[in-house]
């Protein structure tokens, strides 16, 4: 298992805007083939979030993971990330490494316990290193693991229920409240901030399948255009949408406006122009200070959501959902065995091949010997069936061997690891009787 190893930041150690320093931008295939060939890597995984960066590796077991660091770091400089430092990333190897891999694929790592954006991200990434030729079956089967035990976490917990963040918890009161099943639900988002451009990707990529249109404004217009390519969305001015406000079924508002945008004029007017006048307008304010004025709340048209309301909600789901969290680590906990046991056929895989070579190899020539010295003349139909009776036994002598040497290194209980064993393997003597 010492040939996995991680290396990586996240916001344990570093805010958001450190973290963006060490991202390798939208085409980071060039400097992750540099940075697997400098390091002798067998397999390199690059997981980028906005509070996460890893890379995820598999090599020499004997190279340590604090080795790898140190050349990470020293890389980074290079590409002129001055500050790159030791301090800023934490080095995992073998078992240690396994088992954060496992916590990340189910969220227990996240900044946000539960959030489900992690999986897709960390499969991303795992899809770009074997279309890119970086990894290959060993991370796959690792992987593999980790996607199962994600799934088993969410079937038999509740973690990943009740949105805890407020940009989730807005967008699923739209989705719920003014959505009509089977009808574009068209949307404004006033504000390009980051509260709006999550909301505005949930709002379009939500899981029930429930088609949303957005229409963008912004006192900035080169923001709103921004927020709108990355949602798929329209950007119009603010006093345009302010003054002759589009026909929309919801606004949510996310600004740091002194005074309120929505007063009661502008509100009466959106109400006025909602396609569907049998459902209220729907207003999700997060302002702070509130960007909906309070006379604008009493109009009869009207559902106001305030960012108080939704804090309640979102502090109410984090409490049940930190009951979860120890059966996921349970769930986590089993599944390390069910990992060991995949490493363990990871690394004797090639053994196993030049076992089972060597054995067919020693029965042939010894069926020879025994064909042209020991046994009078055969026919061919007796000398078949004795050749496939021989190649048979062969490949059952290997694989029972085989077999205990995936127990040993399953149950071995001399070290911490199995890489001492491998090693063990790897240099016992051949057999000069065999050839």
């Amino acid at each position: 298992m010492d040939r996995l190893g991680v290396i990586g930041t996240s916001y344990k150690l570093l805010d958001t805007e450190a973290i963006a320093d060490y991202h390798l931008g939208d085409d980071p295939l060039a400097a992750l083939q540099t940075f697997k060939a400098h390091g002798k890597l067998d397999d390199l995984i690059y997981l980028p979030t906005c509070n996460r960066i890893e890379f995820w590796y598999r090599g020499d077991p004997t190279t340590l993971a604090r080795i790898h660091r140190t050349r990470l770091t020293a890389w980074y400089r290079q590409r002129g990330v001055t500050q790159a430092g030791g301090h800023h990333f934490y080095a995992l190897q073998g078992s240690q490494a396994a088992k954060h891999l496992l916590r990340v694929a189910c969220s227990l790592d996240s900044m946000v316990v539960g959030e489900v954006q992690i999986l897709d991200q960390l499969k991303a990434a795992h899809e770009f290193a074997l279309e890119h030729g970086l990894a290959g079956p060993g991370m796959t089967r690792l992987l593999e693991v980790a996607y199962q035990t994600a799934h088993q976490v969410r079937r038999e917990t509740r973690l990943c229920e009740r949105p805890v963040s407020v940009a989730s918890l807005a967008a699923g009161e739209v989705l719920a409240t003014a959505a009509t099943p089977g009808r574009p639900c068209p949307v404004l988002l006033i504000g390009a901030g980051q509260t709006m451009a999550k909301a505005g990707s949930r709002l379009v990529d939500n899981p029930t399948g429930q088609p949303v249109t957005l229409a963008i404004a912004n006192r900035t217009s080169e923001r709103a255009s921004r927020l709108a390519r990355e949602v798929g969305g329209t950007a119009i001015p603010l006093e345009a949408a302010l003054v002759d406000p589009p026909a929309v079924q919801a606004v949510m508002t996310a600004t740091s406006a002194t005074e309120p945008l929505l007063d009661l004029p502008v509100v009466a007017r959106l109400a006025a122009r909602r396609p569907d006048p049998d459902r209220p307008l729907l207003i999700v304010d997060l302002g702070l200070p509130a960007d909906l004025a309070p006379a604008a709340r009493e109009l009869e048209d009207v559902r106001a959501v305030v960012l108080d309301d939704l804090k309640a909600v979102a502090e109410r789901n984090l409490e049940a959902r930190q009951g979860e969290v120890q059966t996921a680590e349970a769930i986590v906990d089993r599944q390390m065995g069910t990992l060991d046991r995949r490493m363990a056929e990871i690394a004797v895989g090639p053994a196993v091949c030049r076992i089972q070579e060597r054995y067919l190899a020693t029965m042939e020539r010894e069926l020879d010997r025994l064909l042209h010295n020991g046994l009078g003349p055969l026919g061919d139909k007796d000398r078949d069936k004795l050749q496939r009776w021989a190649r048979s036994t062969a490949k059952r002598l290997a694989g029972l061997q085989l077999e205990d040497t995936k127990q040993m290194l399953v149950h071995c209980e001399r070290c911490a690891s199995n890489a001492s064993c491998l090693e063990a393997i790897r240099r016992a003597p051949k057999d000069e009787s065999t050839g």
